[in-house]
């Protein structure tokens, strides 16, 4: 599949602790082809490594699609063939890449000896890649909680077997138990293995990968896929990636979208704009409560997004409305911004700043009405923070309510006409 024939330059690119890079090492040695090794150096800079595919003159490489997002085609060529594996490849990416090199899409966990399946994409298709069909020897099934397989088109979880999967994990046998189960639809008592993915099968025969079963969070009741949030934002014509995690604790779980723009100069859209691109796509609780603008995606050094950096990066630098800055007047909107910052977990908030585009949502809302009766003993109608969602408009309204309670606390004295 990946084309590689004798004399041509192979990028080592997967660490040697890496499973990737058996596959690397295999397919190129035995097909005669020149193995040129990446150091650790040029897998962490992409512009590095980009000058060691043109400079070794490398026609086949292998690398993740976090990666990708940060390399123009141009940067790579004289490749022929580009593999992409270890992670999600999304739609607005493959189009970026399929129409300049023979396209790739492979996945496998390393507990069924690095790749189970791979596609190989049309330089002229649409939507979102599909990771293909099982490669030789590998049987994949889609089952649901119960082990059964599922409809076409019907999310489920991913189980591989083979000659390829594993025997287990070493000296760890409660994992192996828990991952490694019976094949039911094989009568020679072998095992399949429980991959954690979830994918569903296409018309054609093909899987798509969705996302990882554990990836699932809830947000106020609500079970979301972050990797559908992604693919979305990803379709944005001004994006250039988008990764999706969540802060807050159990009661006040947030989505955060870590974007990176397609213009640096130009920058990303407003947070307005961009939660309603994805209101329009998807229900609203999967719309995210921040967005966060980045330059690049931080990487591992194995070139897949490292999450755990950008966990780390939650609360720092948050896109704005894309408003202007305006400071509070008057006292009653000092207090109610400052109000509004601290639960929203932001430095500064403008009167004029949208409350929702700055990362608030039902559950905070209900918390600004009772923080407004215990600050200014106003009663705000819930309803007043969507219809108004701006310092600067609740302001007017706990002023209206805290002239009218005082006018029913007048006292009159009576008098003879």
């Amino acid at each position: 599949a990946f084309g590689v024939g004798e004399g041509d330059g192979v990028l080592q690119f997967a660490p040697f602790g890496f499973d990737a890079a058996v596959s690397e090492v295999a397919v190129t040695l035995a097909a005669g082809g020149r193995l040129v090794v990446a150091t650790a150096e040029e897998r962490g800079e992409p512009g590095a490594l980009a000058g060691l595919v043109r400079e070794k003159d490398v026609r086949v490489a292998t690398l993740p699609p976090s990666l990708l997002a940060v390399l123009e085609p141009a940067d790579l060529a004289g490749l022929r063939t580009l593999v992409t594996a270890g992670e999600r490849l999304e739609e607005a990416a493959a189009a970026r890449w399929r129409g300049e090199y023979r396209l790739l899409n492979a996945y496998g966990p390393t507990e069924a000896t690095v790749c189970a399946s791979i596609a190989v994409l049309d330089p002229d298709g649409q939507g979102v890649p599909s990771i293909g069909t099982p490669m030789a020897n590998t049987r994949a099934y889609v089952l649901d909680g119960q082990l059964r397989p599922v409809p076409v088109g019907v999310l489920g979880e991913l189980f591989i077997a083979g000659v390829g999967v594993a025997r287990g994990y070493g000296r760890r046998a409660d994992l192996t138990g828990e991952r490694f189960v019976a094949d039911p639809f094989a009568a020679d008592g072998s095992r399949m293995y429980r991959s954690g993915d979830q994918v569903r099968w296409l018309a054609d025969g093909r899987l798509e990968f969705v996302g990882r079963v554990d990836d699932q969070v809830k947000i106020r009741g609500f079970r979301v896929e972050p990797a559908e949030i992604e693919t979305v934002l990803a379709g944005h014509a001004a994006l250039r990636a988008a990764v999706v995690t969540v802060e807050g604790g159990e009661g006040d779980r947030r989505l955060v979208a870590h974007v990176v723009p397609a213009d640096q100069e130009d920058g990303i859209p407003a947070v307005g704009e961009l939660r309603a691109f994805v209101g329009e796509r998807l229900p609203g609780f999967m719309v995210p409560s921040v967005f966060v603008e980045l330059a690049a995606l931080p990487l591992t050094p194995n070139g897949k997004v490292d999450r755990a950096a950008l966990r780390a990066l939650d609360g720092a630098t948050r896109a704005g409305t894309g408003e202007g800055y305006v400071a509070p007047r008057s006292e009653t909107e000092r207090v109610l911004a400052e109000m509004w910052a601290e639960l929203l977990g932001v430095e500064r908030v403008g009167v004029d700043d949208n409350f929702f585009d700055l990362g608030g949502h039902s559950l905070l809302a209900t918390q600004v009405v009772s923080r407004v009766r215990a600050v200014f003993g106003t009663d705000l109608p819930l309803a007043s923070v969507f219809d108004r969602p701006t310092v600067a408009a609740i302001a007017v309204v706990v002023g209206s309510g805290a002239a009218a309670e005082g006018a029913e606390d007048t006292e009159y004295e009576e008098f003879d006409l």
